[in-house]
């Protein structure tokens, strides 16, 4: 019997295993990325909204999980980045004011 590509089979009859085997269609990198998706809360499912497939729950948590740690290291950059153009304008404004009274100074 043909398994649906859109549902994930685990298998706990295997022995020679030490975990289930998984079955999956994996995402096709040509078609739909899936960014827009919402959840059917009458068949609790996650379902794509642009084309309407009934996604993995678990591979959706973890990619919010995976971008969230993304989002957070940019903005720990940005905080880092931010700092440094900080600490530039200071040392700029000192520079241009030693620059102003150095010209004071030669032109007395």
């Amino acid at each position: 019997m043909a398994k649906p590509e859109n549902i994930i089979y685990v298998d706990f009859k295997q022995e020679k295993r030490e975990r289930p085997s998984l079955y999956f269609k994996p995402p096709d990198p040509k078609g739909c990325q899936h960014q827009t998706m919402y959840i059917d809360q009458d068949l609790w499912r996650v379902v794509c909204e642009d084309c309407g497939e009934v996604l993995d729950p678990i591979r959706v948590l973890d990619q919010i999980a995976q971008d969230e740690v993304f989002l957070y290291q940019r903005k720990i950059d940005v905080e880092q980045l931010y700092n440094e153009i900080m600490k530039l304008k200071k040392e700029e404004k000192r520079l241009k004011n030693k620059i102003k009274r150095q010209k004071a100074y030669l032109e007395k």
